[in-house]
């Protein structure tokens, strides 16, 4: 018999491993994802209420950066996973299905618990655009292993140095 006592929910917030499951499929499907710094779940305001039973189990487990805002002037809010939660999302439940978005799976738990700087990045940056004009920012991290603010703030310095 279903009750409330034993809903999917519910499990999710007593296992990790329930709950990882449930999330993996989601964040790879329906909510911003590709090309982003962390992953952010976002629903309409009509959904809210499951978006707050999914920030409820996030929060359970340590997963979230940030608290359940409003997006802007639209009827949507969000909430962003922290890299090193969605970190242990991934190696609970992980690979993705789709092989692009698994790629920045990886590379979002690469850069999860990174600490140190790499001074030749700027560098690399460099050498990457000048031989490949029309790459994107999203084609630079994946090369580089780096996250899209920093390859940006790179491209920035570079093209105000009149290297690019």
């Amino acid at each position: 018999m279903i009750t409330p006592s034993n809903s999917v929910y519910n499990k999710a917030l007593e296992s990790k491993e329930v709950a990882a499951s449930i999330l993996l499929p989601l964040i790879e499907f329906e909510f911003a994802f590709h090309g982003a710094q962390k992953p952010a779940i976002t629903q309409s305001e009509s959904n809210l209420c499951q978006l707050n039973k999914i920030f409820q189990i996030c929060n359970k487990h340590g997963w979230i950066s940030s608290k359940i805002n409003k997006l802007g002037n639209k009827n949507e809010y969000w909430f962003k996973l922290s890299n090193s939660g969605f970190k242990e999302i991934y190696e609970i439940a992980g690979p993705m299905a789709d092989k692009n978005k698994d790629k920045w799976a990886i590379l979002l738990c690469e850069c999860a618990n990174k600490k140190t700087k790499d001074r030749k990045s700027k560098d690399k940056i460099c050498n990457i655009v000048k031989n490949n004009e029309d790459i994107s920012i999203k084609e630079i991290c994946l090369k580089t292993r780096l996250l899209p603010y920093t390859v940006s703030r790179h491209v920035r310095k570079l093209k105000k140095e009149k290297r690019l």
